[in-house]
């Protein structure tokens, strides 16, 4: 059971060492993408799959690609079991060329390694550090949030230093010194 940990990836080998796993629960995690739940499709022993309220359960055609792609052996998906007509259906909705076709749509991105950020701005914001003008741009951001999404967001570009591109266009590097921000065209008033 792994509910709740803001699990965003999965790596490849993560199950490799837990052959006869028949029950896994990521409720409540951060999982996005189809892709990144391809390491649960390995698992041949795999009954009872519980992926809610993680993002991926709203991309379209989640529940008849993880009922098509996993083992035949999963026989609940979120809590809900699988009908064998909601089987066929989903062998049905990926079979032929159409079914390829939608399988490449929804595998077109490939899966997020785990810890994989824009990698060249880690490793620059690694070396460096965040200055303490993008830490206080971070933080106002935050506090100015109106989702948990962005919420989260901002925390993880507060944690790894790097400025979001949506902030970075407020920002204005002085030469040779930190960033300022840009004056607002409401914030200044021209006499005369």
């Amino acid at each position: 059971m792994l509910t709740n940990n803001r699990i965003s990836r999965i790596a490849e080998d993560a199950f490799s060492t837990l052959p006869n796993l028949v029950s896994v629960v990521l409720t409540g995690n951060k999982l996005e993408k189809l892709v990144d739940l391809e390491p649960l499709t390995k698992l041949k022993t795999l009954e009872r799959l519980t992926l809610l309220e993680n993002p991926v359960t709203k991309v379209k055609h989640y529940r008849p690609y993880m009922i098509q792609t996993c083992s035949k052996t999963l026989r609940i998906l979120d809590f809900n079991r699988i009908k064998d007509k909601e089987r066929k259906a989903a062998g049905l909705l990926f079979a032929g060329e159409r079914g390829k076709k939608l399988v490449e749509e929804i595998d077109i991105a490939p899966p997020r390694a785990v810890g994989s950020e824009p990698a060249a701005q880690v490793a620059e914001a690694a070396k460096t550090g965040p200055t303490p003008e993008v830490i206080e741009r971070i933080k106002k951001a935050i506090a100015e949030a109106e989702t948990i999404e962005e919420v989260t967001r901002l925390e993880r570009a507060l944690k790894s230093g790097v400025l979001p591109e949506d902030l970075q266009g407020a920002a204005v590097e002085g030469a040779g010194g930190p960033a300022v921000e840009a004056p607002k065209e409401d914030s200044m008033k021209v006499d005369g």
